[in-house]
């Protein structure tokens, strides 16, 4: 049994401000910048591993002193090294995020090797998607390598979930290689054009998103929790209160728990909790991967809040 992961791997600068700069202006961070992992891919990798489930982790690095910390970084998070493909062309992936006092994140991303993964990379590690239990993805690598491993995964049996972040117009072709979507309030609208304010738009988007192909819709919305649609529940599920100092990699963390709770079979609703209660978790604690939650700690809120 695994989950396997494709996707990006960024070095992030991190710093804190207290408010956002505006055009022309400069800001003084308020501490030290922070070097961190991160990348949508290894983050919802590195927060699967962590929720106590066996991982592969496939992505492109530099041949870089940021490649090297990214192999050194992941093996210590208990992710095969050898499934991450040096790029002798293009630096790592790297990532620069702005933290305000709020909590609230701004990010730009240079994509570098994460651009080149390409479907022969994943033709590499065919044995492995086809044993997957559960194949997710995001949208930081081109989508035609996505596809691929949505389809190869899906023919096999397993579960496919798409992160559709950073969010791109999806075709019907592509949404049918999808079984559980994970789009926030944006990603939503892009895709169907609909404007989410509110429950009633969350069901319109959903329901909209269903009628394309897709079989289970989570679409996140931050401190309101997230909406699910399924064949089992459709409705908001409450968010676990937290005491925000970083959203960076909430969704992240939210994926790679919704991960873990469906290989092992847990209803939607209740793998919904389980995520919401992990991505809470995640938002008290500066940085990506440094402040995504082990299992036991989500256990222990789940009980503790009974969500």
């Amino acid at each position: 049994m695994a989950i396997t992961v494709v996707g990006s791997y960024n070095t992030d600068i991190v710093m804190q401000v207290a408010d956002f700069p505006q055009g022309g202006e400069t800001v003084r961070a308020t501490a030290n910048y922070h070097l961190m992992d991160g990348g949508k891919g290894a983050n919802q990798a590195v927060a699967a591993s962590r929720l106590g489930q066996r991982v592969n982790f496939i992505g492109r690095i530099g041949e870089d002193v940021f490649g090297a910390r990214a192999r050194k970084s992941l093996k210590t998070e208990g992710l095969d090294s050898d499934c991450l493909i040096i790029d002798e062309k293009s630096p790592t992936g790297m990532a620069q995020i702005m933290v305000n006092q709020l909590g609230e994140n701004i990010i730009s991303v240079a994509q570098g090797a994460n651009g080149n993964l390409c479907i022969e990379d994943l033709e590499r590690f065919a044995s492995l998607v086809d044993e997957s239990d559960v194949f997710l993805a995001q949208l930081e690598v081109p989508w035609k390598t996505v596809a691929w491993g949505l389809e190869r995964c899906k023919a096999a049996g397993g579960t496919t979930i798409l992160n559709p972040a950073p969010a791109m117009p999806l075709s019907d072709r592509a949404l049918s290689l999808v079984d559980v979507i994970t789009p926030n309030e944006t990603e939503a609208q892009i895709l169907t054009g609909i404007e989410i304010q509110n429950e009633f738009d969350a069901h319109q988007a959903a329901t909209e998103l269903r009628s394309r192909g897709v079989s289970t819709v989570f679409i996140t919305m931050g401190g309101k929790g997230c909406y699910l649609l399924c064949d089992d529940y459709e409705g908001l599920i409450s968010p676990c209160k937290a005491l925000v100092v970083d959203t960076t990699a909430a969704g992240d963390t939210f994926n790679g728990a919704l991960a873990v709770s469906i290989m092992e079979g847990k209803p939607m609703r209740e793998a919904a909790r389980f995520a919401n209660a992990a991505a809470a978790l995640s938002v008290e604690k500066l940085g990506a991967q440094a402040s995504m939650p082990y299992r036991k700690d989500v256990d222990q809120t789940v009980v503790r809040k009974r969500i």
